[in-house]
């Protein structure tokens, strides 16, 4: 068997090897004293303190202090308490800006070492420039608070659609059905048998179509969300979905109804309306619990029905619809939302609203 010691290929520096896969992932190294004195440093980290130019020989930058090299978003000397209050392992994310004014972001490790020659504490960093994913995240982050403020313009508009809808609706071809009620009662009374029967069912069609608009006036916004309140626009939806699907509703509210601005109570009646359309849509559910409580300046609204339930998966999924828009609604009022489901044994939608500007 041949001794590893007696190969006689290629030799290699391992030091160099080291400092060529920091190079390569843009990790780089120094240490300094406790007082801040550097005493190594590599051209990585000369590179990411955009000194490259300036100090093209990295060694040129040992015994100076590190606190001349950036600036720290903190008091000096505010790291370095940090890594000695944590000892062995310390893990940091921080901001800081170069001597030429630029901002970057850096991931630092370190640890507190020993000098076998003297016996000296000092630190030891590793560290890499993540500027570039801050940049991003930040980029991204300013989108989205963007998109977010488009969806709650557009759902704002639509909210306002809707009632404008309905108000014509219920004005306008509400009255004039009832108007054509009166004329066709009116006429009746003159009219042969024969020619009262298609009256009679001329009435019933007209009722019908009042039926429906009345229907389709709730549906775009419920008239008792904005005179009663609420607590009875949530009554008025239960007792609907009973006689349309069956499902038995069980609402518990305080007594009297809860204040709240037209925003808040908007985005409260849209959320159970939308988890109750879930329960008709998904769930299977015989019974559905509805519940409004006040609480520390919080209006905490829960679901709760006992269908077949819906998987980890589907709650934090994308495609899930539903559950992004309650979500969106809630962040729209700084408030808050989960879903909470055990497969066959129901579901559970939690919402808690502040009743007021935080």
């Amino acid at each position: 068997m041949t001794d590893q010691n007696q190969f006689n290929g290629p030799r290699f520096d391992r030091k160099a090897v080291l400092q060529r896969a920091f190079d390569l992932a843009q990790i780089a190294e120094y240490c300094y004293q406790l007082d801040g004195t550097i005493t190594y440093i590599d051209r990585m980290a000369v590179r990411i303190l955009d000194l490259e130019n300036t100090y093209p020989d990295p060694s040129s930058l040992i015994g100076m202090n590190i606190s001349e090299l950036l600036v720290y978003e903190w008091p000096v000397g505010k790291l370095r308490e940090e890594i000695l209050e944590k000892g062995n392992a310390y893990h940091t994310v921080y901001p800081f800006k170069t001597l030429s004014g630029k901002e970057r972001w850096m991931l630092h490790d370190s640890c507190i070492a020993t000098d076998p020659d003297t016996g000296k504490k000092f630190i030891q960093a590793v560290v890499r420039d993540i500027t570039n994913q801050k940049l991003a995240e930040r980029e991204i982050a300013r989108v989205n608070r963007r998109l977010r403020n488009l969806a709650r313009h557009m759902e704002s508009v639509r909210e306002e659609e809707r009632t404008a809808i309905a108000r014509d609706i219920h004005d306008e071809i509400g009255q004039s059905l009832i108007a054509l009620t009166l004329d066709l009662s009116a006429i009746k009374k003159h009219l042969t048998f024969d020619l009262r029967k298609k009256t009679d069912s001329m009435l019933e069609a007209v009722k019908t179509i009042l039926s429906d608009i009345r229907r389709i006036v709730t549906g775009l916004r419920p008239a008792g969300l904005d005179d009663l309140g609420l607590v009875a626009a949530v009554e008025w939806e239960l007792e609907s979905l009973a006689k349309r699907t069956g499902i038995k509703g069980v609402f518990t509210a305080p007594d009297g109804d809860i204040s709240l601005d037209e925003k808040r109570r908007t985005a409260a009646f849209r959320i159970i309306q939308e988890s109750l359309t879930n329960v008709i849509r998904h769930a299977q559910a015989t019974r559905v619990e509805v519940s409004l409580k006040v609480s520390a300046a919080m209006l905490i609204i829960t679901v709760t029905d006992d269908g077949v339930g819906i998987s980890d998966d589907s709650v934090a999924s994308d495609s899930s619809f539903g559950l992004i828009g309650m979500r969106e609604r809630v962040i729209a009022v700084n408030g808050t939302i989960s879903a909470n489901s055990v497969p066959g044994r129901g579901t559970t939608i939690s919402a808690t609203i502040p009743l007021n500007d935080l």
